[in-house]
């Protein structure tokens, strides 16, 4: 027969009772202080995520990536030759304005007005590439770029890029869906040119070769639209 502790022996039934009624208690307790703090981070989660401001996301470059084809900018026997590409940054689509290449060469301030913020140039050379990085001066909404060609013809010589202004809301966006918004990369332009024509923007234009492109782009983007099963959640978990 085992021995007994002579404490367990002496002690009351009722005192026993009483003991295992505080362990319980305790032990309530214990969990539903873990349920409370569980749900209390669960809710800082949500609320972190419902605050999320895009302007506290912001880019600092723009990547250009100029491509040139093999007989880029012909001359009068057929001989191609380097281009003087200018990227000038403006407040302003110029839908107004009528651009007239050789007035943009000789006096470009004059031929921009109003909208002109500022300008850099560099040069490409036949069937080579370039990655030009620019950074958005404040005002800036849009970027031209001028492809300086020896026989221009049309509206080919120049192309106009928006400046993206939905990436806050993007990085916003992968937050709510616990993604890194880091992982948005840089908004990129692309330009690919073909004897004496400049193609492209925020779109990949055709002959451009993207295996080259040598940074994460920025999702072009969409908005989303929300069904109604997803207000209703939304309006549900705010009467919570």
């Amino acid at each position: 027969m085992p021995l007994v502790p002579e404490t367990a022996r002496t002690q009351p039934r009722s005192s026993l009772a009483r003991v295992r009624r505080k362990g319980r208690l305790a032990s309530a307790l214990g969990l539903a202080t873990s349920l409370t703090l569980t749900l209390s981070l669960g809710a800082c989660k949500n609320n972190n995520k419902d605050t999320c401001t895009p302007d506290d996301y912001v880019y600092e470059e723009i990547a250009l990536y100029v491509q040139a084809s093999p007989d880029l900018n012909l001359d009068e026997e057929g001989n191609p030759l380097p281009t003087v590409v200018r990227i000038y940054q403006l407040s302003g689509d110029l839908a107004t304005r009528s651009l007239d290449f050789t007035e943009l060469w000789e006096d470009h301030e004059a031929a921009l007005g109003d909208e002109y913020i500022s300008d850099k140039e560099f040069q490409i050379y036949p069937d080579s590439d370039e990655l030009i990085k620019i950074t958005p001066e404040d005002g800036a909404r849009y970027i031209l770029a001028f492809g300086v060609f020896q026989q221009p013809v049309g509206n080919t010589w120049y192309r106009v890029y928006e400046v993206p202004n939905s990436y806050g809301q993007q990085a916003c966006e992968l937050q709510s869906e616990d993604k890194d918004p880091a992982s948005l990369g840089e908004p990129c332009m692309y330009l690919y040119m073909e004897r004496n024509q400049i193609d492209g923007g925020k779109n990949v234009p055709p002959g451009f070769d993207e295996d080259k492109v040598e940074t994460a782009c920025t999702p072009l983007y969409t908005p989303k639209t929300k069904t109604v099963e997803e207000d209703d959640d939304k309006k549900k978990g705010k009467d919570k």
